[in-house]
């Protein structure tokens, strides 16, 4: 999507890590901002999402201290949302307790290269399409991190795969297809019981 919304907050195409979700310790977003402060960068990093705790959130912006580089943007959605997903250089999942991140998979059907924290359920839903950390850790972000920011034709190589996962394996008309069709066979297997 071309940028638009985007150039109000500063941004330019492909000028970015983007993270989106609740602003909340289990999301790991401090380990985000510690990993991303060790970085000698241009690309900016913005957290996209609601603050979740006046003390969390604070002690966010302390981690973020005057570098300007890193922008909240609070919540987010409709176009706003679309353009920062569509042009982001690279997504990036830090959390440390998570179900099935739907933010995670519309990063991945936007085409993004996705660096997640290994945690099975971003593991599960990556796959071979993206990249992965050891949970909890600054130092192996930083490290995944700053390599996949040097190497930026691999993550957008990366991010076509994401997408074509997501349509094979996420796709809302292929899911229900499949529930329907284990409900119809527990049902059957009922009956024959």
């Amino acid at each position: 999507m071309a940028a638009r919304e985007i150039l109000r907050l500063g941004l330019a195409e492909r000028s970015y890590i983007l993270y989106v979700g609740r602003l909340s310790e289990e999301k790991g977003a401090h380990h985000l901002l510690s990993a991303y402060r060790r970085l000698a960068t241009d690309c900016r990093l913005v957290l996209a999402g609601p603050p979740c705790g006046r003390r969390y959130y604070g002690r966010l912006r302390d981690l973020a201290g005057a570098d300007q580089r890193i922008l909240f943007t609070g919540p987010v959605r409709g176009r706003l949302l679309e353009e920062l997903f569509s042009n982001a250089r690279l997504y990036v999942q830090p959390s440390q307790l998570e179900g099935l991140s739907l933010a995670l998979l519309e990063a991945m059907s936007y085409g993004n290269g996705c660096l997640v924290s290994d945690i099975p359920e971003n593991l599960e839903a990556i796959g071979p399409a993206g990249w992965h950390f050891r949970s909890g850790s600054p130092d192996s972000l930083a490290e995944r991190l700053g390599g996949l920011l040097d190497h930026r034709e691999e993550a957008l190589a990366a991010g076509q795969l994401a997408r074509t996962r997501v349509q094979q394996h996420y796709n809302w008309d292929r899911v229900t297809d499949r529930l329907e069709a284990l409900y119809r066979d527990l049902l059957s297997w009922r009956r024959a019981a």
